[in-house]
């Protein structure tokens, strides 16, 4: 496994982030018959925070990182290349009450294209607000909106973190 990553400050509220990484994977399956794979994954990063903002942009493209959609096989483990885009955007309300320190409405999107003869594509929105109470506990709750090659379901989740 090899790789790198560079952040880059271009200034107090701009970055630009870029990593790489390179694997070579080895799959068996149960008559230990194996393949091997060279795996890469490239993704770069725009990020902006100018005051309470929280804007960011991401690409990435992957060569057999992602599973295959279809029935796997040694010969065909891996979905090939495929690329991804997202974006976020926040802003944060600060409270500064006992019980309520911030509240981060946002809005997300991501794109999930799997190339060759996969066919597989997956696009989300989300819909969301953490909120961060004090103490080390953050609450998230997010409406996730899907329309996939593969009819995933809109789904809603709540997370609960605590930062020890």
């Amino acid at each position: 496994m090899a790789g790198w990553a560079s952040i880059t400050r271009w200034t107090k509220d701009f970055t630009f982030s870029a990593a790489y990484s390179y694997t070579d994977a080895k799959i068996k399956d149960n008559l230990y018959h194996e393949q091997d794979y060279h795996q890469q994954l490239s993704g770069t990063a725009l990020t902006w925070q100018p005051n309470n903002w929280y804007i960011v942009g991401t690409a990435s493209y992957y060569k057999d990182y992602v599973p295959s959609t279809r029935q796997r096989t040694l010969s065909h483990f891996f979905a090939g290349d495929g690329y991804g885009l997202e974006g976020f955007v926040g802003y944060t309300f600060n409270i500064d009450k006992p019980f309520l320190k911030s509240v981060q409405p946002y809005v997300a999107a991501d794109s999930l294209r799997l190339k060759g003869d996969e066919a597989y594509h997956a696009n989300h929105v989300y819909l969301g607000a953490g909120t961060t109470i004090g103490y080390g506990l953050s609450v998230y709750v997010e409406r996730t909106l899907a329309n996939s090659s593969d009819n995933e379901p809109d789904s809603t989740w709540i997370t609960v973190f605590y930062d020890f």
